[in-house]
Order: C-alpha cells, then structure tokens, then sequence
C-alpha cells in the first residue's frame, strides 16, 4: 500500500540513501512537497512530487531529486506507479512531469513515455580531475587568480541576497523560463540548508558575482547555481569559481560534482562551459505522464492554436490556465 508523507529524512536515513536532492529541506524549497512510497521485504521504492492545484498537473523538485527504487525490476515499479497514478488521477490531475536521477539506474515502463533530455556532466573528485580541465580553462583560471579578487565563503542571509539580485537579473536578460527565476524567498530558504554554500567574489569593496554549491560528505556534491556580472574584469571568473567549488567539496569529503547539463542540442555557451571542465557525462531522462489524456489533448491543441510559437515542452498549456 502507498503511504503519503510530508517530512521524509527519516526514511533516507533508514536506508542510508546519500542523495542530497532528496532531502525533504531541499525539494520543499519549491512548494508543498510529498512523497509516495512503499516499503516491500526490505526494498523501497519512491517519488517526491508537486502537486499544483491551479494548473491541475503535478511535476518533481527542480534537479534530480524525484524518483528511487532499489529494484530495476517492472513487477515492482509498475504497481507502484500505477497506484500512485490512481491516486493523482481521482485528485482530477491531467498529467505529471517526472525528472529521474541519472546517477541511478534507468528504469523502463509501460505507463507513461521516458524521454531522454540532455546529458549530464559530472567530476569525479577522487581523481585528478584538473588532468580533464581544457587549456583553455586552467588558462582562464590563471589568469583570474591574478586579478585578486576575494573569493568570500561567508554563509549569511547578505550574501545570498546579494547573488539573488544578480542571477535574477541576469535570467531577466536571457529571457530565461520561469522555472529558472527564484523568489527572495527561495534564497533565503537555501541559506538555510545546512548543506549549502556560497563562493562570492569581491574586488575593491565590489561585488562581481557567486556560485552556489550543495556539499556533504559522503554524498555527491552539486554546482546549484552561478552568475557573474559580465565585464572585462570577470574573465575567467566562472572557471574559478567552479574551480574553488571543486576544491571546497572535495576537502568537504565529497565524491563527485554534478555541473547540470546545458540544452537539449548541447550547443549552448553552457553546455560548452561545463564541458570545458570534465569528459565525464550521464543521460538525463524525463518521465511524461498523462493522467487525463482527452484533456490534456484539448489544452495543448488550444495552446497551440493560439501560441504559434512550436514550442513544445509538456506541460505548455499552462500559460492558458494561468
């Protein structure tokens, strides 16, 4: 039977899961998180969503931090997720977006479609990862060392507020998608968490940008966020950024840094800058989930009638019910 609970760090405990985007601190800066999970002969199985009553759909925590089962096995995840289908489906939900943990096995299903997105790179900090560094980065990294900058490891509200104002204009400039704009609030709530961390550059009394970073011992480390004003003085400041995160983690006891991934295409600037630093990578898949199929249908038809953008991202009709 699947049981629904609000707080679960006790349950990663108990199974001695190391996954920081699991943990409930972590997934309920996004919203009012829950877990569905069943417990069966020593085996657990689990998915942390979203529920979002105004668009009627569900969708996991930004990141990877959503499904886990310890058996590959389909006669244990298909009952698992037709259950909790059932479920979201009498709630009067029309579909769900699942983002799956590459560093987990991929599973396989009949229930809903599991698409591949981008891949994912990673360093693995027990090695010596500078060796997969591109010239081009040890360069850049060089030749910011030389600039001086203060590279603060100061964990307070200021300093996260400090990155909000930056990141936030920076994502405005992008036309960035709303997934990727944080609240004030968000920030704060990071702070928070006792397992992140903030790397601020400073130079002359000046503040020119941040990386944040997730960190523990033991568990796989994660490069959050980052943004650096974008002028001559702050060439190469990214690199050393990630650079000093890379340091920070592996001195904090960790074994590997998730970078993230860029586009779908991989021919974007960010997709490039991580790239530049590791040739290490893990497909990223996303699971798409129809709950109420003739609904859906009508909503993304009536979307794309009006749109005319192509756009196609799955859950696009929420622009019409919003």
């Amino acid at each position: 039977m699947i049981k629904i609970k609000d707080n679960w760090n006790k349950l990663l405990k108990d199974y001695n899961l190391k996954e920081l985007q699991f943990f409930e601190e972590y997934s309920k800066l996004y919203g009012d998180s829950k877990i569905f999970f069943k417990e069966k002969n020593g085996d657990l199985i689990f998915l942390i969503i979203l529920i979002n009553e105004k668009y009627r759909d569900f969708e996991t925590p930004y990141g990877y931090g959503s499904f886990y089962s310890s058996k590959k096995d389909k006669n244990f995840t298909e009952p698992f997720f037709e259950e909790v289908f059932k479920i979201l489906k009498d709630k009067g939900l029309i579909a769900g977006l699942i983002r799956f943990n590459p560093f987990f096995p991929k599973i396989e299903s009949g229930l809903f479609q599991i698409e591949y997105v981008r891949d994912v790179f990673y360093i693995d900090l027990f090695e010596n990862y500078m060796d997969d560094f591109k010239s081009s980065v040890r360069n850049k990294i060089n030749v910011a060392k030389k600039k001086n900058f203060l590279i603060s490891e100061k964990k307070d509200e200021e300093e996260f507020l400090k990155f909000y104002e930056i990141y936030n204009d920076m994502i405005e400039k992008k036309n960035g998608r709303d997934f990727l704009k944080f609240s004030e609030k968000y920030f704060i709530g990071l702070k928070n968490i006792d397992f992140s961390y903030i790397l601020n550059s400073y130079r002359d009394g000046k503040y020119f940008g941040g990386s944040i970073f997730l960190i523990r011992e033991g568990f796989n480390s994660y490069y959050h966020l980052s943004s650096v004003l974008r002028n001559e003085m702050t060439k190469g400041l990214s690199n050393l950024l990630l650079y000093r995160g890379c340091e920070l983690s592996k001195n904090l006891g960790s074994e590997r840094m998730i970078l993230g991934g860029g586009t779908k295409e991989g021919k974007d600037g960010l997709t490039e800058f991580k790239r530049s630093f590791t040739k290490k990578s893990k497909p990223f898949y996303i699971g798409k989930v129809l709950l109420d199929k003739k609904r859906y249908d009508e909503l993304v038809e009536k979307y794309d009638s009006m749109s005319g953008n192509g756009e196609k991202l799955f859950l696009r009709y929420r622009e019409i019910l919003g």
